[in-house]
């Protein structure tokens, strides 16, 4: 499990009774629109490196975990799709409400604080020479998630246009 989580592997799981799945590719599935921001961003996110270097697969995973236990609290009975290429999940489950919409960038958008704190943490607390090149690494992976989740919610797609307009 561990190796998908951090590395993208293929792989099947339940956690807590929820089904995850890491899959390779879910198609030509594309996170942003076709601005010039958004080919960059989707160029971004289908980078191996940027994935690995600053922990994508981790930041996709919780947030969709986000998802699934918010509609798990509800009574429902989700799947999670992890798709590894193009760095992109769903969450499937019978009904979509704000509050599932809203629960996967808040759980992504809290794992990238306390790795922010952690970075700053390891700049202060561990010798200059280990402390700041690590705290950096693992600081501008959690600056690069939160902008993106910013990001997200400005072009107002997925999550972020169930939680904008009433669902019918």
């Amino acid at each position: 499990m561990l190796n998908s989580i951090f590395l993208g592997a293929a792989g099947n799981y339940d956690i807590h009774g929820i089904r995850v799945n890491f899959v390779d590719n879910a198609g030509d599935v594309k996170v942003f629109e076709n601005s010039r921001f958004g080919r960059a961003a989707n160029l971004c996110l289908s980078s191996t490196a940027v994935k690995l270097l600053t922990l994508g697969y981790l930041h996709l995973f919780v947030h969709e975990m986000g998802h699934a236990f918010a509609a798990q609290w509800q009574g429902k009975n989700p799947i999670v799709n992890v798709y590894t290429q193009s760095c992109s999940g769903e969450t499937i489950h019978s009904s979509v409400n704000k509050f599932t919409a809203l629960a996967g960038p808040l759980a992504g958008m809290t794992l990238e604080l306390i790795k922010l704190i952690g970075a700053i943490a390891t700049a202060i607390l561990f010798p200059p020479i280990l402390g700041i090149p690590l705290g950096m690494f693992v600081g501008s992976g959690a600056a690069f998630w939160i902008f993106g989740e910013l990001m997200y919610a400005l072009v107002g797609h997925g999550d972020w246009d169930v939680i904008r307009n009433p669902i019918t």
